[in-house]
């Protein structure tokens, strides 16, 4: 009985994981495409990092593209408002 509940938790473990995992490259191919669309150029985003106000619905991404880009997309609930070059 133990080892089928150690099993179970250890497969729900992984299933967490997984989705984590997706939610990650979710977001990553959204803010790819917000740079694409906004006329800028990105292949491969290699790092996102969000941040969320507490005040407000505003929420900023950096994001950096290529290994050598660094955009800031900055968005108000669901919808982009700006699209900024921070570093090329």
């Amino acid at each position: 009985m133990i080892k089928m509940i150690g099993l179970g938790l250890f497969l729900a473990s992984i299933t967490a994981f997984a989705a984590d995992d997706n939610a990650v490259k979710e977001d990553a191919e959204k803010a790819r495409h917000e740079i694409v669309l906004s006329g800028y150029q990105c292949d491969q985003v290699n790092s996102i990092k969000t941040e969320t106000s507490w005040f407000s619905s505003e929420r900023t991404s950096n994001v950096t593209c290529d290994k050598a880009y660094h955009f800031v997309i900055r968005y108000v609930g669901d919808v982009r408002v700006s699209v900024d070059v921070d570093s090329m």
